[in-house]
């Protein structure tokens, strides 16, 4: 996963997401909290985002699971009504979204 740190003097530093992971290089900081999401703000954040790119189908969607970790999340993908087929590169796609967004939000506790 690959992006860009934007400072508040307008730097910016392109950065790959395994760098704030390993030992001796950038650390994200456990102790700053993230926004918190209801399940279905999340859902509606990745749908449209993944909506934008031309392998999302029509009437796809996503289902908005909580992991062990209070907060964590992930999603699973839910083919289009009355479809057989897996849709595969849409699930991929909606997956490396969740990801993405799982670092700037929280799910909601229920």
């Amino acid at each position: 996963m690959k992006g860009h740190l934007v400072f508040e003097n307008g730097e910016q530093a392109a950065l790959k997401y395994h760098w704030f992971t390993m030992p001796g290089h950038w650390q994200l900081d456990p102790s700053l909290t993230r926004p918190i999401k209801s399940a279905e703000e999340l859902r509606a954040i990745v749908v449209q985002t993944a909506a934008q790119h031309p392998v999302w189908p029509v009437g796809m969607n996503v289902a908005v699971r909580a992991k062990e970790r209070p907060g964590s999340w992930d999603v699973d993908s839910v083919p289009p009504p009355g479809s057989h087929i897996a849709y595969a590169d849409a699930a991929k796609h909606a997956a490396n979204i969740a990801f993405a967004y799982s670092c700037l939000f929280d799910l909601a506790a229920t």
